[in-house]
């Protein structure tokens, strides 16, 4: 069973539980490691999804704190997934790049938006994940398109599925206008549609083997 950790902006720790939430008070010391949020596990319980959140994107020892909390999820509860406010396009293409044999760092901070992975702090936890592989996982929850693999291999996975480059382009740019929350008066919503619906049934009938990724990952 997979259990997922997502990583959000303007929250501390938030579990997703039916009961109340009870408040710990955490004292944060050089020394500080996982351990010492076993507390938190009577409180999971047998949740499958965990927040954790952060007041902003700059402070390190928020960082710190939560790494060690992903360890202690990981290592003595068994979640396996990871998810970031991160393009989910960007984040699947960086497993097809590791399993072409590129370094998971690498891929992961090609994916993983800057104001995480551009943070010392942050580090740690890339190191982790990269040498964990095998048995945890990180991926995207954010549809921009903005990443090092949008801009590498986009074009590439979705041309094939239109009449020519002008058609194409006229997706990718309903695609731009809507990741950027930009919808401009003369935004075409029954024009987008009608692509989006011509795009889906292009795909659902490919026999590529990438068909499940781009129908989920980009049609709706």
């Amino acid at each position: 069973m997979q259990k997922t950790i997502l990583f959000f902006p303007l929250l501390f720790l938030i579990f997703l539980k039916s009961n109340a939430q009870n408040k710990h008070d955490f004292f944060y010391f050089d020394t500080l490691d996982y351990h010492q949020f076993d507390v938190l596990k009577e409180d999971i319980g047998d949740a499958r999804v965990v927040l954790l959140g952060e007041p902003d994107h700059i402070h390190g020892n928020v960082f710190s704190a939560k790494f060690e909390v992903m360890k202690m999820l990981h290592e003595t509860i068994g979640f396996d997934i990871v998810v970031f406010e991160s393009g989910f396009y960007d984040l699947n293409k960086s497993h097809q790049a590791i399993q072409e044999g590129e370094s998971v760092k690498f891929a992961y901070t090609n994916s993983i938006f800057q104001i995480w992975h551009g943070n010392e702090e942050f580090h740690p936890f890339m190191d982790y994940v990269a040498e964990k592989y095998d048995s945890i996982k990180v991926l995207g929850m954010d549809n921009q398109l903005s990443g090092y693999y949008v801009v590498t291999y986009l074009r590439e996975d979705f041309l094939p599925y239109f009449d020519n480059d002008l058609s194409f382009e006229e997706w990718n740019d309903f695609m731009v206008h809507i990741y950027e929350y930009n919808l401009p008066s003369t935004f075409d919503i029954d024009r987008f549609i009608e692509i989006t619906n011509q795009l889906k049934e292009k795909v659902d009938k490919s026999s590529s083997p990438q068909k499940d990724d781009l129908y989920r990952l980009y049609t709706f």
